[in-house]
């Protein structure tokens, strides 16, 4: 959220005015918000020679108006800090839970599968489906970094899969689904504060993060995340391809308490790319465990 300012000074020797904000490019001096397609600039305009006095006092306003414009100095927020924060409220440290994913698109029919889920941050995850019929049995395993699949019904071995093809025909990539951790290949970044116009929470005072991938195996060339302010939970991710193509946008919400912390239990993928194509997740049961044995991340729990 930026503070929209004005300042004016002027005498026989200089003017000074500045709207909106200011960066430094020169006489004319502007920053594009490239969010919100904003344009605030700050012009400095010389009018004749000043004196001391009046030089000095010019440079105070200057340095006012550069304070005051300038968007805020983030003190004290990490945004490794507040990443770790929103992925960890939607997939804790460990977790079993069963989840539903439905999809819609425009000429086909509906899909809707349930999975059951174990999941341990920094191992991996193991996923089975359990409707419909005809595809229960199903599973992916992700480890590694590598993501697996076996269908226990084909009489083959495990086949592996490309983290950015689409997860069972969903709007998600596979990697959105099988690997829940952002800062495994992301390097975020605070960029500023808006005010969300959320779908089902409302307006919402939100911190937003950039993270461009720093990792060549990321699904995305980059994610942008707003948080809440507080609590920092996730409520809208925009993903966007290698290329700076904003194709998939989450939104995230419907929170409740699960497993000791409020929890976001709806994630809403769309893809931008393809007229109303959408795949909701929804999460039915959710819980922490003590612990999750090795035993559920390997090529033997996948292909039992």
């Amino acid at each position: 959220m930026y503070f929209g300012v004005t300042y004016r000074f002027s005498s026989r020797c200089s003017e000074i005015s500045a709207d909106r904000s200011v960066s430094r490019s020169g006489p004319n001096l502007e920053r594009v918000n490239h969010r919100s397609g904003n344009t605030r600039t700050a012009r400095v305009r010389s009018t004749g020679l000043c004196s001391g006095r009046a030089a000095a006092l010019l440079s105070t306003l200057v340095a006012v108006v550069f304070t005051v414009a300038a968007p805020p100095v983030f003190a004290g927020e990490d945004a490794d800090a507040i990443l770790d924060r929103a992925e960890t409220s939607m997939f804790p440290e460990k977790s079993i839970m069963t989840f539903e994913m439905e999809t819609t698109r425009p000429g086909r029919s509906d899909s809707r599968l349930v999975f059951e889920s174990k999941y341990r941050r920094g191992t991996g995850s193991l996923m089975e489906i359990t409707e419909p019929s005809r595809s229960r049995g199903t599973r992916f395993l992700h480890l590694d970094d590598d993501l697996w699949t076996y269908n226990p019904d084909r009489g083959e071995g495990p086949i592996r899969l490309s983290p950015r093809d689409s997860f069972q025909g969903s709007t998600f990539s596979n990697r959105d689904v099988t690997d829940q951790q952002f800062s495994h290949h992301y390097a975020p970044e605070i960029v500023g504060r808006e005010t969300l116009d959320h779908p089902w929470e409302g307006q919402v005072e939100t911190i937003v993060l950039e993270a461009p991938a720093d990792d060549p195996d990321a699904a995305y060339g980059s994610i942008t995340m707003w948080v809440r302010e507080g609590d920092h939970l996730p409520l809208r991710i925009d993903y966007e391809s290698r290329s700076g193509v904003l194709f998939r946008r989450m939104i995230i919400g419907e929170f409740e308490e699960r497993a000791g912390s409020v929890r976001p239990t709806k994630m809403e993928m769309r893809a931008l790319d393809e007229a109303d194509a959408v795949s909701t997740v929804t999460i039915t049961s959710l819980e922490v465990p003590d612990s999750l044995s090795d035993r559920h991340f390997t090529e033997r729990a996948l292909t039992r």
